[in-house]
């Protein structure tokens, strides 16, 4: 009796169960031969795929080279462009020290020749006030000159004319 209830439950698991696992087993089964038959299509789809995959893959490749070639030569142009630019940029550098030098040396040259200038003007104007100054004396003295002759003559008139020797003739 043991036995026969041992094997009536295992009779009702095995029904129970049943349609679980052989649905399973059976689409599994189905399944698989029909993917098995299909093998080929799908493969030559996967290969097709791949091809496809394969030729877009290598034309982005080729494109991207090709930017890539593209942007070696616009940074080698920009390079060569900035080496250029930067030898100007000396040249300037080197003219406008040269110029510097230049100007800094006729910047003295202008003081020293102001220097003269003003040296000359000076000179120019001491000669001028010694010209006057000499002018201004030469008068003078003639003028004393003048003026003693003239107090000479007067004193000469008057004591000739105290003496009695009046010459009327030497009136001033």
């Amino acid at each position: 009796m043991r036995q026969t209830k041992a094997i009536i439950i295992v009779f009702l698991l095995f029904i129970i169960t049943f349609p679980f696992s052989s649905a399973t087993a059976h689409a599994g089964m189905f399944d698989r031969l029909k993917d098995i038959y299909q093998a080929p299509d799908k493969l030559a789809e996967l290969k097709g795929q791949y091809e496809s995959t394969k030729q877009m893959l290598e034309g982005q490749l080729e494109a991207q080279q090709e930017q890539l070639e593209l942007t070696r030569q616009q940074a080698s142009d920009l390079l060569a462009q900035q080496e250029a630019l930067l030898a100007q940029q000396e040249g300037l550098l080197t003219e406008q020290e040269e110029l510097m030098k230049s100007n800094e040396t006729l910047r003295s040259e202008n003081q020293a020749l102001i220097a003269q200038m003003e040296a000359a003007e000076a000179k120019k104007q001491s000669l001028y006030n010694k010209a006057i100054f000499i002018a201004v004396s030469l008068i003078a003295v003639i003028a004393a000159y003048a003026l003693s002759v003239r107090i000479w003559r007067f004193a000469v008139w008057r004591k000739q004319r105290r003496s009695g020797h009046g010459h009327e003739a030497m009136l001033p």
